[in-house]
């Protein structure tokens, strides 16, 4: 629990051909800033660690734990985007960062569209940024980082 006024990083990926990610700055239970991107062209590493370069000392990753299925599984792309989620798991943990795999038959249940807006994340025509930042809202609201956007509303 953050209760202490430190801003604490929380950055959310959804691993890919492009790779959709969120940083977002919390303190004191609330989301002060967060900024979306994605990265084309196996930039993500890269990425990650400009990222993890401007965070705070213990950041949170929350990396979906790509789960292949298994007509999706005879794909090439598939197996790159497991490696890639491999990878991004090194980096993040290499770099001291508290990590967090989930699948998104976890996240995307609960982090709605209708939580995004709550939480004041609006991210259009960047659905892969979109699905990065459900991981975040999810991994801060499960770490006690932040407070359930629809807390009181349900």
């Amino acid at each position: 629990m953050n209760s202490n006024g430190a801003t604490i990083s929380v950055i959310g990926i959804d691993p890919g051909e492009t790779t959709g990610m969120v940083i977002m700055q919390v303190r004191d239970r609330e989301i002060v800033t967060w900024t979306a991107l994605e990265v084309q062209n196996g930039g993500s590493v890269t990425i990650l660690r400009a990222l993890l370069d401007v965070a705070t000392s213990r950041p949170h990753v929350a990396l979906e734990d790509y789960v292949i299925r298994r007509r999706a599984g005879r794909s090439g792309t598939s197996r790159a985007t497991v490696n890639l989620v491999d990878e991004l798991e090194k980096v993040a943990a290499g770099d001291g960062a508290s990590v967090a795999l989930r699948p998104a038959a976890t996240v995307k249940p609960w982090a709605t569209d209708e939580r995004l807006m709550a939480a004041g994340i609006k991210i259009r025509r960047m659905g892969h940024a979109r699905d990065a930042a459900r991981h975040a809202l999810y991994e801060a609201v499960n770490s006690g980082l932040l407070r359930d956007p629809l807390e009181g509303q349900l």
